[in-house]
């Protein structure tokens, strides 16, 4: 409780009061992160260019930052150092708004397309893998742009999978929970998902 972290402004100068301090969302290249520490009056700067930061319980700064064309989650230490990336998405998507797990192991962010639709995902970062093991690039558009016979093929295998009947130990690691989520997602958000994956 000595110290608050928030974004403000780039133009913000290093005074800060109540009013400098908001909630809600904010445009990451907008804003810089600053640390103010009440005993001392004094504000540092920690992050240029980031915004939502959220320190997990071992003092590592989560915060939405620039990573090229795209919005991206990133992660530092409680000193702006190491700063470094921790999630990927074609460019079209960007991620916002993150939060730390209880254990600081996790981060729930959240994942909007340019088209403005906006959908939950969680990164472990004890795997580097998202929770529910599917490419992301099945949304892309150089997989949808696939000749009709090697998505009707692959449509095929991903049913044979989900059903559990896809043999092999490539997919031996999936529970049939982890089947059916996947199933369910892709038929909610997947344009191209078929039909009978609803059910």
């Amino acid at each position: 409780g000595k110290e608050i972290v928030f974004a403000a402004g780039v133009d913000w100068e290093p005074q800060v009061k109540a009013s400098d301090v908001w909630g809600g969302v904010i445009y990451p290249t907008t804003c810089n992160i600053w640390s103010h520490n009440f005993a001392s009056k004094k504000s540092r700067l920690i992050v240029e260019t980031g915004a939502n930061p959220r320190f997990n319980k071992s003092g590592t700064l989560a915060y939405g930052a620039a990573s090229g064309k795209a919005m991206r989650i990133w992660t530092c230490d409680g000193n702006g150092n190491q700063a470094r990336p921790v999630t990927d998405d074609p460019e079209a998507v960007d991620h916002f708004e993150p939060s730390w797990s209880p254990d600081g192991s996790k981060i729930v962010f959240r994942r909007q397309a340019r088209k403005y639709q906006a959908k939950l995902a969680e990164f472990d970062l004890k795997t580097r893998m998202f929770k529910y093991p599917c490419s992301y690039l099945i949304y892309s558009d150089s997989f949808n742009a696939l000749p009709p016979i090697v998505m009707d093929y692959l449509k095929q295998r991903l049913s044979a999978i989900f059903k559990g009947t896809e043999g092999g130990k490539d997919f031996a690691h999936l529970s049939a929970d982890d089947r059916d989520a996947i199933r369910e997602i892709l038929a909610a958000t997947w344009p191209g998902a078929p039909k009978e994956w609803k059910n």
